[in-house]
């Protein structure tokens, strides 16, 4: 079984133990004993710990921008269409490139014509220079020289032109905007526009498939709760068996998302009074070890893994519950008469953190047991308490009024630590209950 973070383990175990002595006192008066279900005793335990809504999201978004120079013919997709790797997304107007390829081969064509006039021009100016009498020879050189540049200029051009061109009918070979990744389309921007920050938009927004992260929000309130680092299982809203897990690697508090009931960072200003019962969400991200099963927008549970998914269905016990004699491990658990009993069980792993052992025989999740303490002796009735009577008991404790530090042997009620947990009667912490029916 994993370890888990020894603080958060403690706390749990704490909780347990305060539930456990509640529930297994005797009661003096009477001479009944109080027993708790066992399914009741393992839903305690993942009762105590905190849930967080998270939605599935996309880790890496692909962007492609609009080509200015072109027409688009036609847009394949809409928002929400799945798509895959290497998909036509866009097609543009061949027709508009084909007589822009059509003005640049023109181009092209007076360039180098050009470039033939002035060999041309050069080739006389040579003629009549040497024919030219010696106060003439340096202006027939200017204009020689003028002209050479000129050529060598267009001839540059016809350079740039042609790589141009190339591109231009390596672009008419291919009028189709395949997608780069396979995915979701978030976006269409075919207007174009600009974003928040004034930035110009894409004109498809996608997606990407298998690598999802999932995205939750921390209150400010409870922001002791969750760490980058904590180990988190994710579940199914569907179906609670179904799960996941992961790491959170993100807590985003310099971005907070909403308050409960005013927008205290885009809204108008709030008022004094409505300030201080406001708070504010901050977005945290989960990093899953497995995302096979997950839907983009799924809607999921987040809660902190204490290894309660460890137990697989298994019966692991407080072990204050277990007792030892001659004859074995046992606990003091209610017989089919409603009496009760000695009952042997066999002990399994051991857990150090969680402070409990698991029960391989002898005890099924429909039993009921008591903490056992020195007056319990077999045959003696049973008052049975379920998850009913146990939220009406505990509902009205206040955790404030404990104070102090517990020592050896004791543990705590609403008013105070008690030596010896025989001296707590039932009648101060439950109402009377019957029998379970079945």
């Amino acid at each position: 079984m994993r370890k888990k973070t020894k603080a958060l383990v403690c706390l749990a175990a704490v909780c347990l133990l305060l539930t456990a002595a509640f529930l297994g006192c005797a009661e003096k008066t009477e001479k009944t004993v109080s027993v708790q279900s066992v399914a009741m005793l393992m839903d305690v335990q993942t009762g105590q710990i905190s849930r967080y809504g998270g939605v599935v999201v996309s880790q890496n978004e692909k962007t492609i921008k609009r080509d200015e120079t072109k027409t688009i013919q036609e847009i394949l997709v809409k928002e929400g269409d799945l798509v895959e790797e290497g998909q036509i997304l866009v097609t543009y107007d061949q027709e508009d490139m084909k007589l822009t390829i059509q003005k640049a081969e023109l181009e092209l064509e007076q360039l180098r014509n050009s470039i033939t006039t002035y060999g041309e021009q050069i080739a006389q100016l040579e003629k009549e220079k040497a024919k030219a009498p010696a106060s003439e020879q340096l202006s027939y050189t200017v204009q020689i020289q003028e002209l050479a540049l000129d050529r060598k200029e267009a001839e540059y051009n016809v350079t740039v032109k042609e790589a141009e061109l190339q591109h231009m009918r390596d672009e008419l070979s291919s009028n189709e905007v395949l997608s780069p990744v396979t995915g979701r389309i978030q976006s269409l921007n075919p207007d174009g526009g600009t974003g928040a920050n004034g930035e110009p938009l894409p004109l498809i927004t996608i997606v990407e498939s298998g690598t999802f992260r999932v995205k939750g929000q921390i209150n400010e309130l409870n922001r002791g709760e969750l760490f980058e680092g904590t180990n988190v299982i994710v579940r199914s809203r569907a179906d609670e068996t179904q799960y996941w897990t992961g790491v959170i690697t993100v807590i985003n508090w310099n971005d907070p998302e909403a308050s409960n009931q005013n927008n205290m960072y885009d809204g108008p200003v709030i008022s004094d009074e409505a300030s201080l019962t406001a708070s504010s969400n901050y977005p945290f991200y989960v990093e899953l070890d497995s995302v096979e099963g997950l839907l983009l927008g799924q809607h999921v549970f987040i809660e902190p893994d204490y290894g309660q998914e460890d137990m697989n269905g298994e019966i692991w016990i407080e072990d204050g519950y277990l007792n030892e004699d001659a004859g074995g491990t046992f606990v003091w658990a209610a017989s089919a008469r409603s009496l009760l009993e000695k009952r042997y069980v066999t002990a399994g792993e051991h857990d150090d953190d969680l402070g409990k052992t698991l029960v391989t025989e002898g005890l099924a999740l429909a039993d009921y047991i008591a903490w056992p303490h020195r007056d319990l002796k077999a045959g003696m009735p049973v008052v049975y308490f379920d998850e009913t009577s146990f939220d009406d008991a505990v509902s009205g404790l206040e955790q404030d009024d404990i104070s102090g530090e517990p020592e050896e042997g004791e543990f705590f009620t609403e008013e105070g630590p008690y030596e010896e947990m025989e001296e707590v009667y039932e009648e101060e912490v439950f109402p009377e209950a019957g029998e379970p029916e079945g």
